[in-house]
């Protein structure tokens, strides 16, 4: 599977709730809507983590793409970790840019929200790249 890995970084006093719910508002709206598939928020002493995942169809992949989600707040620094994945189909797992499109969805989505790009990276998890 492949996919690609963007990491954020922002300044914020804003609850892991409050920023859910504007991610999912943002995600669910409009024909080229996603499905929530995953809305978790844990508190481990001062720090929460919210982990989001979403599903989408993608006609020209003919399979769905998925982005994972997770941020973790400590004090007023939040961390973002942007995860799209899936999408691929056929012999050569050609996923017709379906991970990056869900993934690009979100970052913008949190740069919306005052969150800065610190990395990108793809990602090959177990397999071989083929050609």
């Amino acid at each position: 599977m492949s996919g690609v890995n963007f990491k954020l970084k922002r300044q914020s006093s804003e609850t892991m709730l409050e920023l859910s719910q504007k991610i999912i508002d943002e995600m669910t709206k409009g024909f080229f809507s996603s499905e929530i598939e995953v809305c978790n928020i844990e508190h481990v002493g001062d720090t929460e983590v919210l982990l989001l995942g979403f599903e989408r169809y993608y006609l020209r992949a003919g399979s769905s793409a998925a982005v994972i989600i997770q941020c973790i707040c400590t004090g007023d620094t939040q961390m973002a970790v942007v995860s799209g994945l899936g999408g691929e189909t056929g012999l050569l797992h050609e996923s017709w840019g379906a991970n990056e499109d869900i993934a690009y969805k979100v970052l913008g989505i949190l740069r919306t929200y005052g969150f800065a790009q610190e990395k990108e990276e793809s990602m090959k998890c177990g397999r071989k790249n083929y050609p």
